[in-house]
């Protein structure tokens, strides 16, 4: 699934098949160097928000995540993390338009990634 663009906002967590480090087709260049020397990544364009405001996005493995909205990276406006959790890994919010967006993941130890990514409350 990966370089694939999404019809509609998906309304639950999302599963991304990844590729290697060499074969990731990324937007724009990751904000950060992976800190493993073997991994894998990939993006997903989303349609718009149904309104703009603060989104929270969890993936399931460790990822570095970058938003792409409107030419630039989305504002990170907070973050949570737990190494001992296998299946959240951590959550990010981020402060979104509502325009159309590219989520990339880079970094990931394994070839698919579960992305949830909803309204924060």
């Amino acid at each position: 699934m990966s370089g694939a663009t999404l019809a509609a906002f998906p309304k639950a967590a999302i599963a991304i098949s990844l590729r290697p480090a060499g074969e990731a087709v990324f937007e724009m260049p990751s904000e950060r160097t992976p800190r493993i020397e073997r991994w894998f990544g990939g993006s997903v364009r989303f349609p718009a928000t149904e309104r703009p405001g603060i989104y929270q996005v969890t993936p399931s493995e460790d990822a570095w995540i970058d938003i792409i909205q409107d030419g630039r990276y989305a504002r990170s406006v907070g973050s949570t993390g737990r190494s001992d959790c296998p299946e959240l890994r951590k959550s990010l919010r981020l402060e979104l338009g509502a325009t159309p967006f590219t989520l990339q993941d880079s970094g990931v130890p394994s070839d698919a990634i579960v992305i949830a990514i909803s309204p924060s409350e």
